[in-house]
């Protein structure tokens, strides 16, 4: 069911609103991220160079944000029809600006956005490499690099749609390669073809089986705690059954951080546990090698 003009406005009015509320806010972050960098580099807080490092990306993540923003707004109906802001340019005019707006969204905006994530993520999972001062400026880089075939094939489906549709694609429906769809008082709507949809979702989709592989190989490579196995940790047993009790008591909390406190506990007293047994068996083997070298000296005057 087709919404009225009064419900498509109100829906403009309120994307109108959050992409200023978007703008305002992504704003100060800026302005916080540029406040946050001058204070650690200002008083030397070297313990948060490493959390702020990738703090150049996460402007740009901002700046990419902010231009899809304005992207929502063009395309709106809000600012079309008669009297309103696009209503002095002829349909042709209005054609164009919904490609443009097709390509810069589905083409730039939004894999950029996804690739500003990915890198940012990937980074959070390593243990260093975002503290180098050109990692900033590589990473960018990498962006647009990576964004620029995804760019290309929007920019191909959009211009040669019309000749697709005369040529080989005359079987398939008008919103598979049409940005524009013409309204009865001849204004340009702005729609999303179904081919340059279908190949965004595929590149969102090869980004997020990426990100997950990299997940679980990081998370596989980190070394967990030893088998709580009590036999084998007399001096933790108690904190261990713990730890299992909450695990047992609380099978979703444990999720949600119930049994935190415990395995932060647990981890101590693995640490000292072992550093008891390094103890140990570093008197052992002091031990062991004064016998050897007695036995070592007591063959010797013997042989002599």
């Amino acid at each position: 069911m087709p919404y009225s003009r009064f419900a498509v406005d109100a829906l403009g009015v309120i994307t109108i609103i959050l992409v200023l509320i978007l703008v305002l806010a992504g704003l100060f972050c800026i302005l916080y991220l540029i406040y946050f960098h001058t204070k650690i580099r200002g008083q030397g807080y070297n313990q948060l160079g490493y959390f702020h490092g990738p703090w150049i990306i996460r402007i740009v993540f901002i700046l990419f944000a902010i231009w899809w923003g304005f992207g929502e707004v063009v395309r709106l109906n809000l600012i079309r029809g008669e009297g309103r802001l696009l209503s002095a340019f002829g349909f042709r005019w209005q054609e164009t600006v919904c490609k443009c707006y097709i390509v810069s969204s589905l083409g730039f905006a939004e894999p950029c956005l996804y690739l500003t994530v990915v890198f940012l993520l990937r980074a959070s999972l390593q243990k260093s490499g975002t503290l180098s001062q050109k990692w900033n400026g590589k990473t960018v880089g990498y962006i647009l690099l990576f964004c620029l075939p995804v760019f290309a094939l929007q920019l191909v489906l959009i211009l040669a749609g019309p000749q697709l549709e005369k040529n080989g694609l005359k079987h398939l429906p008008e919103y598979f390669t049409s940005p524009v769809k013409q309204s009865e008082d001849d204004v340009a709507l702005c729609t999303y073809p179904l081919l340059s949809t279908f190949c965004h979702g595929l590149f969102a989709i090869m980004l997020t089986s990426y990100l997950v592989e990299r997940i679980c190989f990081e998370l596989k490579g980190k070394k967990m705690h030893p088998p709580l196995t009590l036999h084998r940790h007399p001096l933790c047993a108690d904190i261990i059954e713990e730890f299992q009790k909450c695990h047992t008591d609380h099978p979703l909390g444990k999720f949600l951080g119930q049994c935190t406190e415990l395995k932060v506990k647990l981890d101590r007293c693995f640490r000292q546990e072992k550093a008891i047994k390094r103890k140990a068996n570093f008197e052992q083997s002091k031990k062991l090698k004064e016998r050897l070298q007695a036995y070592r000296k007591e063959t010797a005057e013997m042989q002599s």
